[in-house]
């Protein structure tokens, strides 16, 4: 009988984190639930246990590094050694650049930041022992700014350029490093920024709903999709689950209107240009150099792409249906390997 793999998912007690471990583990995974609060784990705990699956909550502060070694050791002895990390753990201290005090920018990079760092640390030894891993950060749109988040957009932007570094890194080991970047979606976290501003937050999910091409909020779920089907390819037992190649992406999920634009510039192209729609969708996610003439076919998704939208699918080796946009909330999970 095969061993079941293990997972573990920071900031793993409620939110992007919770619904990410409850599709993780229905998909059967056993998944380590962590967060800063041991007794905060037990609900997400429960709900995996009540559906036949194994959870362990463990407490863990990521920015400390003995308290990431000891927290990963018993995830190892207790539940088996982790070949998945979702580094979601994650924290707000918003202000304007004057306003911002040495601590509001410190605690929030040293959880995100330093706290991906030390777990990844951690736990690559026993993914480049198994010879297989998965690591899945959780970045964000406002990696490319927000206003009153300077700190946050730095440690977003910072997990972007760490996911590329790992995954040059760690490939040699059959690890894939990749990154998924939420945009608006509803959380505690948000909600909690709402009322900081003064913000009825469902007056902020309408405003949001609005704006967005398939008129709802991104949800938890939408993430933990986008999380698992491209990056961590789904079921443990899934046949060709051990032949994932995109690593080093940046899978940007929820920008309420990039998807639509781009998808419009890609038709547009292809039909100015003459370019087939499948190979422009690729040249957005590849512009390493202009597009050569007479191109036939699409090459196979390289490391290293920064992955927007538009996403391509993949019906079948080198044929292609054309691009389809990660339509907000961010579904990823169309994104698929592709094979010469």
């Amino acid at each position: 009988m095969t061993q079941q793999r293990v997972a573990i998912v920071t900031g793993a007690a409620r939110g992007i984190g919770a619904a990410t471990v409850k599709r993780l583990a229905a998909d059967g995974y056993a998944v380590a639930v962590l967060d800063l609060d041991a007794d905060a784990t037990a609900e997400t705990v429960a709900t995996v246990e009540k559906s036949g699956g194994r959870a362990l909550g463990v407490g863990v502060d990521v920015a400390d590094s003995p308290s990431v070694e000891a927290a990963v050791a018993r995830v190892a002895a207790d539940l088996g050694e982790p070949v998945v990390l979702v580094n979601n753990a994650g924290i707000v201290r918003d202000n304007l650049l004057f306003k911002m005090t040495d601590e509001d920018w410190d605690s929030v990079l040293a959880v995100h930041l330093r706290g991906s760092f030390l777990m990844s640390r951690a736990a690559q030894r026993y993914m480049s022992a198994a010879k297989w891993g998965r690591i899945v950060n959780i970045s964000s749109t406002s990696a490319l700014g927000n206003r009153g988040q300077a700190n946050y957009a730095a440690a977003k932007a910072g997990l972007q350029g760490f996911t590329k570094t790992l995954a040059i890194e760690l490939g040699p080991f059959g690890v894939t490093v990749n990154a998924v970047a939420p945009g608006f979606i509803v959380t505690d976290m948000t909600a909690s920024v709402a009322a900081r501003v003064g913000v009825d937050f469902e007056a902020m999910q309408a405003a949001d709903a609005a704006n967005n091409p398939v008129r709802r909020v991104g949800q938890p779920e939408d993430v933990a999709h986008a999380v698992l089907r491209p990056f961590v390819a789904g079921p443990a037992d899934r046949p060709g689950n051990e032949d994932v190649r995109q690593t080093g992406c940046t899978c940007s999920a929820c920008g309420p209107l990039a998807p639509w634009v781009i998808s419009k510039l890609t038709r547009w192209f292809s039909s100015r240009l003459r370019y087939p729609l499948d190979w422009i969708a690729e040249w957005w996610t590849n512009t390493s150099g202009p597009p050569p003439s007479g191109v036939m076919n699409p090459k196979p998704f390289s490391a290293l792409n920064h992955l927007t939208v538009p996403c391509t699918t993949a019906s079948s080796p080198w044929k292609h249906t054309g691009p389809t946009t990660m339509s907000i909330p961010g579904r990823c999970g169309s994104i698929q390997d592709r094979r010469p």
